[in-house]
């Protein structure tokens, strides 16, 4: 059970090294003028828009960060405003929903952000009880998956589930638990952060962690911070890919000190915090995509002049290797805060909330617009690191 994983950690690594002080990481600079070329970022290409069907009792009142699709395409969005999971087809048409507001079984205290389909089971966490819900594809609920810590991520890779949970030690528990067993059967390691998350406590509440598996070892992106770390999967570190930044904001690591470094105590100072986490680039998560490249996503939060938050979100694709990168493609959704992203058979596809006027009132409608992703054409960037990156001197 994922109760267990402490107990069945196979090592808890001090990292002294990679993570530690007076490691180095390779300096090089881009390429004169490689972020004015256009063609160091992928091209996007809008292919379809689907209006989601909505009425007065079912819709959805705040989507999470991440949504996912199953393999027929139908989308699976957790609505963390109803404490609910909403089904759609893959026009637009509502299916059915998942759980409720409540304590009892298959219902949800605090739906999260993580949430997945695999071997005809639909998987979503409740941080508030900190157990995954799980239900069959016809809605009927399964079972519950109690966990510790905080689940930060779930992604599935053949017949297992893989979560990343975040504890208070500064450690991730990378669980690689089997989809058909899930309460059984469980293989777990424990990997050291990266060094930022112990400098500035307050990263650890950005609640993303990546987990992607390349045959004997693990890719890890981390939320909020500028890169991934690649592992063995006992939870030794291998090495650091730091994604560069074209257009993005990017990470400075004064910015990040101010906007993660402590708990604000009064309002002037959750003020000043919210106003430093607007000027940073944040790892919001990681795909795989159909040839084994890897698409990672950058959340760069911004406002307009009248103080209303822009939905701005940067793609990047990294080789198999990790070697190389085009980097920093925009996709925007005007109508939401925060971009609402999922990838599925290597299309993007963007969750937007609109406002709709219609004679005397507003409604909001919710539409998903679907991008291809090219990069025939890219201007491959190394993926060498210009600066160290935050706490890894």
């Amino acid at each position: 059970m994922l109760t267990n994983i402490r107990r069945c950690a196979g090592i808890a690594l001090a990292c002294a090294g990679l993570f530690g002080c007076g490691d180095s990481v390779p300096t090089s600079g881009l390429p004169e003028g490689a972020c004015s070329n256009p063609l160091s970022a992928p091209v996007l290409t809008l292919v379809d828009s689907v209006i989601l069907a909505e009425n007065d009792t079912l819709f959805l009142g705040s989507p999470a960060a991440t949504f996912t699709l199953d393999v027929a395409g139908q989308y699976f969005i957790p609505d963390r405003g109803n404490n609910r999971v909403l089904q759609y087809s893959a026009a637009g048409a509502m299916v059915r929903t998942f759980g409720r507001q409540g304590s009892g079984p298959g219902e949800f205290r605090g739906l999260g952000n993580a949430v997945m389909v695999t071997m005809g089971r639909v998987w979503q966490d409740d941080y508030a009880r900190k157990r995954i819900n799980l239900f069959d594809t016809s809605g009927s609920f399964v079972e519950a998956v109690p966990y510790q810590g905080r689940l930060s991520g779930l992604k599935a890779a053949g017949s297992s589930a893989w979560a990343g949970l975040l504890d208070a030690s500064r450690s991730l528990g990378v669980a690689e638990i089997d989809a058909n067993n899930p309460a059984d059967s469980l293989a777990a390691s424990m990997v050291s952060l990266p060094l930022a998350y112990s400098r500035f406590p307050m990263l650890s509440y950005w609640d993303h962690t990546s987990v992607l598996v390349t045959g004997d070892t693990l890719v890890i992106a981390f939320g909020g911070v500028e890169y991934l770390v690649r592992y063995q999967r006992s939870g030794t570190p291998i090495d650091t890919v730091w994604v560069p930044t074209c257009r993005r904001q990017g990470s400075p690591e004064e910015i990040v000190a101010q906007a993660f470094g402590s708990m604000p105590r009064n309002a002037e100072e959750q003020a000043r915090v919210a106003e430093m986490q607007l000027k940073i680039s944040g790892l919001m998560g990681s795909w795989r995509l159909s040839d084994g490249r890897i698409l990672v996503w950058y959340q760069d939060p911004s406002q307009d002049s009248s103080g209303v938050f822009l939905s701005r979100a940067f793609l990047s694709v990294l080789s198999p290797d990790l070697q190389r990168a085009c980097v920093d493609a925009q996709v925007y959704g005007p109508g939401s805060g925060k971009a609402v992203l999922a990838v599925h058979n290597d299309q993007v596809h963007l969750l937007d909330q609109v406002v709709l006027h219609r004679e005397s009132k507003s409604v909001v409608q919710t539409v998903i617009r679907k991008y291809s992703i090219d990069t025939d054409q890219c201007r491959w960037l190394g993926t060498s690191a210009p600066r160290s990156p935050p706490g890894m001197r």
